[in-house]
């Protein structure tokens, strides 16, 4: 057995050395082992290091659930969009700017702006507001712009610098909006406003004039620049102020004022009856009120119930009402406009249960408009919003198919155009009714009289023309005043009206004479139906008036039977048997 004495001592040496490695490789081991972290720890920043990449990931789904949210809303407004990089060249569009230029995508898209105007366009109007927003400004200005679908319309253009996190801006973002319509109607309204022969104008609550039309230079004398700013009371007779003032507060009070009538100083002294209507807005702090003329002639004071009356702002100018809903016609979401318009907070709309829900008629309920949705993407139609307090809106409504969380829905983008709608109707009747009467005016009737001609002349059906002119008018009025007179006038409309067809048009042509068309009509029916208004107007009653004094009228009738005339020619003929009969004796009835 071999010892290790017997061993050389070379060997033994080696020996000792490998043990001495070992230990130290052992001690670096230790050493290692302890600043290495533990199992548990390298667990728990693995755990910590996946939760961190789940949050971002939820927040990426978010993100892109907000993208497709304002993508739906920005491709369904009826604004045109459009972002613009520091080339002038178009990145990116939404579907009204395609539909209004009538173009595809790969036509606008990555092409430059002047393409599509033009280059000394863009250069001249374009480039110059563009280089304002690439400069930081946001630019707004008005022009024309002719759209391939709408012909040439004026439209209301911002530019918008879209900021970046750092470094110049790049992209700015347009948008368009079409303000024709409500452009057309500012205009329309003060030309009402400077044609009027009525003296109209804008008082604030201190008393003083605002605003004056015209007629208060053709009627006083004083010119707009003399009287601005000044208390109107001031124009009032001394004898009529407390009238004009009792008007005025009971006006303040939100309380009936009736008519007042009373004198205003003429600039050279004299003074002139009128009669006075208003309105006061509160809000605003000003009266709005209407002044007629009546010194030679009162006939025209019921009139001034129907005078034009303030027109108020035709747009919200914080924008469209925006909503949000499913299938089932669960509010989903709502802006801020749509909350203002409609009297709710956007807490009580989303909470509101589907029967109070459906009075407000904001979510899409028609199986036909749901159908459309579902087959084309999209429907557009007018529909009636209800407030909280119960008043009702009239809205031109964008709908749109989109996700919401996922989710199908329906975003809808709505236009209040109530009042563009009153406005509207309210001019058309100013234009074609006589004020006093509620009969049609001498222009409505002749446009039909024109009409029933072409008619006539194409199927050759005979029509008669009537003119009607009361008898001794000017004397009731000097005896019964003119009061009584109008009176007459009206009643004598209400019983014509009552005893003709309702395909006749009846008209009042000015003071005491009025018009009746009968289309369709026999030379011997047309007598008839002018005897039969002779003899009702003859026994019409009138309290005002002694019964010794009757009201009668005469008529002359004209008969179109297929031959050449005007309406302006059968209108002369009526006329001319009109006075025949007035020679006749009156009260009677002649033909041409």
């Amino acid at each position: 057995m071999t010892t290790d004495v017997d061993k050389p001592r070379t060997q033994l040496k080696a020996e000792l050395a490998a043990a001495h490695q070992e230990l130290a490789a052992l001690r670096q081991q230790i050493e290692a082992d302890r600043k290495a972290p533990s199992i548990a720890a390298q667990v728990q920043d693995l755990s910590s290091a996946c939760h961190t990449e789940n949050q971002n990931d939820l927040q990426l789904r978010q993100a892109n659930r907000d993208l497709q949210h304002y993508k739906g809303i920005v491709s369904s407004t009826p604004d045109l969009i459009a972002l613009i990089d520091s080339d002038y060249v178009c990145r990116v569009v939404n579907d009204s700017y395609l539909n209004a230029f009538a173009r595809q995508p790969g036509e606008i898209i990555d092409r430059p702006v002047a393409e599509l105007f033009g280059e000394e366009d863009f250069d001249s109007t374009i480039r110059p507001h563009l280089v304002e927003a690439f400069n930081g400004d946001t630019v707004r200005y008005e022009r024309w712009v002719t759209f391939s679908s709408g012909g040439r319309r004026l439209c209301a253009i911002t530019f918008h610098p879209v900021p970046e996190p750092e470094g110049p801006i790049c992209h700015v973002a347009a948008n368009i909006r079409d303000i024709t319509e409500g452009k057309q109607a500012v205009v329309d309204r003060q030309r009402i406003f400077e044609a009027s022969f009525d003296m109209l104008c804008f008082i604030g609550i201190d008393g003083c004039f605002k605003d004056l039309n015209p007629s208060w230079t053709r009627t006083l004398g004083w010119s707009v620049a003399e009287l601005l700013n000044t208390p109107w009371l001031d124009l009032v007779h001394p004898e009529d102020r407390r009238i004009a003032v009792e008007g005025e507060e009971r006006l303040l009070l939100r309380q009936q004022t009736g008519t007042c009538e009373y004198r205003l100083r003429c600039k050279d002294g004299r003074y002139r009856w009128v009669v006075w209507n208003a309105s006061a807005d509160l809000e605003r702090q000003e009266i709005f009120a209407t002044m007629r003329d009546i010194t030679d002639s009162k006939l025209m004071q019921e009139a001034l119930k129907s005078s034009v009356r303030k027109y108020r702002t035709f747009f919200d100018s914080a924008g469209d009402a925006v909503f949000v809903h499913d299938f089932s016609e669960r509010l989903l979401d709502v802006n801020r406009v749509a909350c203002e318009r409609l009297g709710y907070s956007r807490e009580e709309l989303l909470s509101m249960p589907m029967d109070r829900l459906k009075k407000t008629q904001t979510a899409i309920s028609s199986p036909q408009l749901l159908d459309k949705i579902e087959e084309d993407g999209h429907v557009s139609f007018e529909a009636h919003h209800q407030t909280k307090d119960g008043r009702e809106l009239l809205v031109w409504t964008n709908a749109k198919r989109t996700e919401y969380d996922g989710l199908p829905a329906i975003l809808s983008i709505c236009r209040d155009i109530s009042e563009r709608k009153r406005i509207e109707n309210e001019l058309r009747n100013l234009a074609i009714t006589d004020s006093l009467t509620g009969a049609w005016n001498r222009r409505y009737f002749i446009s039909r009289a024109k009409e029933e001609l072409a008619r006539s002349l194409r199927y050759t059906p005979p029509f008669a023309l009537l003119i009607l002119d009361i008898d001794f008018f000017k004397l009731i009025n000097d005896t019964y005043g003119h009061d009584v007179g109008d009176e007459v006038l009206k009643s004598l409309t209400e019983r014509c009206r009552m005893e003709l067809r309702e395909t006749d048009v009846f008209a009042r042509f000015g003071g005491e004479e009025f018009a009746a068309l009968l289309p369709q009509i026999s030379r011997e029916n047309a007598l008839l139906t002018a005897e039969r208004l002779r003899t009702s107007i003859a026994t019409m009653p009138m309290e005002q008036i002694s019964e010794t004094f009757s009201i009668t009228v005469s008529i002359g009738i004209s008969l179109f039977n297929g031959q050449e005339t005007s309406i302006e020619e059968l209108i002369k003929q009526a006329d001319q048997a009109m006075y025949r009969a007035k020679k006749q004796g009156r009260n009677r009835v002649e033909f041409f």
